[in-house]
């Protein structure tokens, strides 16, 4: 049985403070990275299943979500991801094992994407969950790279109502 208490590890590497919390001392290690407005917390639950005997989770904080934090410089130039994946090697050498699973969930399958492109360490088992960024979709992209999408998107995510309304005729 898991004990579900954590460490809470901060760690600075890539011009960011990373937040992460390390729960279990098996082996193997879970890499494990959440989605859109979520921090690592999500993701314990589904991992209390496995034996605690043989696996560390490591629940990254993404870049801007709860305790890791997201520089200016970044959010004016736009994240690097091969920074990123480097930044989460360290992380990995520093807190994990020889034996690594990958678990991206939504946007953290995005970033894990680009890990197996730049980053350095093989993984033994990948995992995606709901992944971003398998295909192009012009209306995410109007969304999130133009003002006026911009502001439909903020418009959207408060009031949800209209859209589901919308949806429902």
């Amino acid at each position: 049985m898991w004990d579900m208490s954590t460490r809470q590890m901060n760690f600075s590497t890539a011009g960011i403070e990373w937040n992460v919390q390390v729960i279990g001392d098996g082996h193997q290690t879970i890499v494990a990275l959440h989605g859109f407005g979520q921090n690592g917390e999500l993701l314990a639950p589904l991992l209390r299943h496995l034996p605690s005997d043989e696996y560390r989770l490591l629940l990254i904080d993404l870049p801007g979500f709860k305790n890791t934090n997201l520089p200016e410089s970044h959010v004016r130039k736009g994240m690097d991801p091969e920074s990123i994946a480097k930044g989460i090697d360290q992380i990995i050498a520093e807190y994990g094992t020889d034996l690594l699973h990958f678990l991206g969930y939504s946007l953290g399958g995005r970033y894990l994407l680009n890990q197996l492109l730049y980053g350095s360490k093989p993984a033994e088992q990948i995992t995606l969950i709901a992944p971003d960024g398998f295909r192009s979709n012009k209306f995410r992209r109007f969304l999130t790279s133009t003002w006026l999408g911009n502001k439909l998107f903020r418009w959207f995510t408060r009031y949800p109502g209209f859209v589901f309304a919308l949806v429902e005729t």
